[in-house]
């Protein structure tokens, strides 16, 4: 592997792993006890997110352990999310939720039962749903009207835990 292949992997591989742990860290602070509906869906959100950070985490580990006859054709796609800067210049990170279905849980109520569209920034949470077809190709302009249609979330009301060590 080149020197340059490394340079370019290594960021991208501590970047995935910052938003693995921020995920996680998210996630396993969200009450479970008793949660409603709302903070389920904030749930989902977070380890849909640690999901795709451990798969952007895995494909750069993949690459950078690269042996002979390895083809990058293998490794997933390694930004399954969109970025975008608004006209206030926030940058808010999109990705898809799809509920899970457990057996003999009850659902999320329509239309939040098919997914939808998670778009976050450090100040909050959006919900858009159904989800837009061409989503991940569209203009910032055409973004941030999706972002204007999107429901805020509910904020946690939990406090977060103390950073572990």
């Amino acid at each position: 592997m080149s020197a340059q292949t490394t340079a370019i992997l290594r960021p991208r591989l501590d970047e995935a792993k910052k938003a693995l742990d921020a995920a996680l860290d998210e996630a396993c602070d969200i009450d479970r006890q008793g949660a409603d509906i709302a903070t389920l869906m904030r749930l989902e959100e977070q380890l849909t997110a640690a999901r795709e950070a451990a798969t952007s985490v895995i494909a750069a580990l993949r690459r950078l352990g690269a042996g002979a006859g390895y083809q990058e054709a293998e490794v997933p796609p390694i930004e399954p999310h969109r970025l975008f800067i608004d006209d206030s210049g926030v940058q808010w990170d999109a990705f898809v939720v799809y509920p899970s279905r457990p057996k003999g849980r009850e659902t999320l109520p329509p239309p939040y039962d098919k997914g939808w569209l998670a778009i976050q920034c450090p100040e909050g949470v959006r919900r858009l749903t159904p989800i837009p077809e061409g989503w991940r190709e569209c203009s910032n302009e055409e973004f941030c009207k999706l972002l204007d249609r999107a429901a805020v979330a509910p904020r946690r009301t939990t406090p977060a835990r103390e950073k572990r060590d």
